[in-house]
């Protein structure tokens, strides 16, 4: 998993020295931190449960392709992007203020506005409204390509074929080819064929009588 870059370079890890962190506590009467407090990378004390909920908040099913794309059409000049790791901005973040990133789960979609800024963050909204910032190298942008691909078609309306009563009662078949040879009925045909090769011509001639 990549680490999130801060503006100097470096890059943040989690900080395990709970025994040093403890005996910081105002209360704890050097026997360590209180059971529902932890500490984050700044030294500030964070409630575990108000993590969960955030998490939580921004676990997200997957959604379709369509709702997608009708939330770029909402926002014409944001840029669809996806996370491709998960990013606890308390554990994760190498910046003084973890709170104004947005925590991101593996696969969860995020609209970026803008460019990116000099420490490889952009400003981001998840599709519930939440906007902070987030690292470049944890996500990747998603085309609009990819969006089309995948977006499913709204199938064409069909319409029941009502057919006439006198035309229900036709008891042919006109969905199939008719392939055998019928013999045309007398109507069609009345004379019987001739071989005119047999037939011979006469010359008939009419004699002439004198007229009075």
């Amino acid at each position: 998993m990549p680490l999130a870059h801060s503006a100097s370079g470096s890059s943040g890890g989690p900080v395990h020295s709970a025994s040093a962190a403890s005996s910081n506590v105002p209360g704890s009467g050097g026997g360590g931190a209180s059971s529902n407090q932890i500490f984050s990378l700044t030294g500030a004390i964070t409630n575990p449960t108000i993590h969960q909920q955030q998490h939580h908040h921004h676990h997200q099913s997957h959604p379709t392709s369509d709702s997608l794309l009708l939330a770029l059409r909402q926002k014409p000049t944001a840029r669809l992007f996806r996370a491709l790791f998960q990013y606890i901005p308390v554990r994760d973040s190498p910046n003084d203020n973890p709170q104004l990133e947005l925590p991101l789960q593996a696969g969860e979609y995020i609209l970026v506005h803008g460019e990116m800024d000099e420490d490889q963050f952009y400003h981001g909204e998840t599709l519930d409204g939440q906007s902070g910032l987030v690292p470049s190298n944890y996500v990747e942008r998603v085309t609009d390509q990819q969006l089309l691909s995948n977006s499913s078609r709204a199938p064409s309306p069909s319409f029941p074929l009502i057919v006439p009563p006198h035309l229900t009662q036709i008891a042919h078949d006109f969905s199939t080819p008719c392939t055998s040879q019928q013999p045309l009925p007398d109507s069609v045909c009345p004379y019987p064929p001739v071989d005119i090769t047999k037939v011979t011509v006469q010359e008939i001639r009419q004699t002439e009588t004198p007229r009075g």
